[in-house]
């Protein structure tokens, strides 16, 4: 069985159709110079591909996440990718997630966090749920990952963390 994803969020935003919609994948970022490559990366291996976008809003970063990311994704992009930054003066997550919605051009929308990496068949996967005309939001397992080992209590405290099933 396919899993939708590490983390991603996804909505539904215009229409009703979904099969050969595209996605706009809305990455909002504080200082997350350190933790955007593997995400861009991840991104650029998505299946299918052709007609997205991806949004990063930097919100108020100082670490030169926006000039980062833009040479990643030169280096790991794909042509059938739209990318593009856009800056938010407000800070905090839901001023960032506004504005990415704002400059969407796709008619769905998937929030990915800066530190999340989404699976390769997560759009098609996302299309699939939201062809049934009930659902209008969807969302996916979220998998701790780390650079090192787990610490030893994590797992107790997982729920709380959104770790898991979403």
């Amino acid at each position: 069985a396919s899993q939708a994803g590490r983390g991603g969020r996804c909505w539904l935003r215009k229409s009703r159709t979904v099969k050969g919609q595209a996605f706009s994948v809305v990455i909002c970022t504080f200082n997350g110079a350190a933790r955007i490559e593997p995400v861009l990366t991840a991104l650029a291996g998505l299946n299918g591909g052709a007609g997205h976008e991806i949004v990063l809003v930097d919100n108020c970063s100082t670490d030169g996440v926006a000039a980062i990311a833009s040479a990643v994704w030169t280096q790991v992009g794909r042509p059938a990718i739209d990318f593009r930054v856009i800056s938010e003066t407000t800070q905090g997550l839901s001023a960032a997630r506004r504005a990415g919605v704002r400059a969407a051009t796709r008619d769905i929308v998937v929030f990915c966090d800066d530190d999340n990496l989404l699976s390769s068949d997560y759009l098609e996967v996302a299309a699939a749920i939201l062809a049934d005309q009930t659902i209008g939001a969807t969302g996916g397992p979220n998998t701790p990952m780390t650079d090192g080992e787990m610490p030893p209590l994590f797992f107790c405290y997982a729920a709380l963390a959104a770790v898991g099933a979403q």
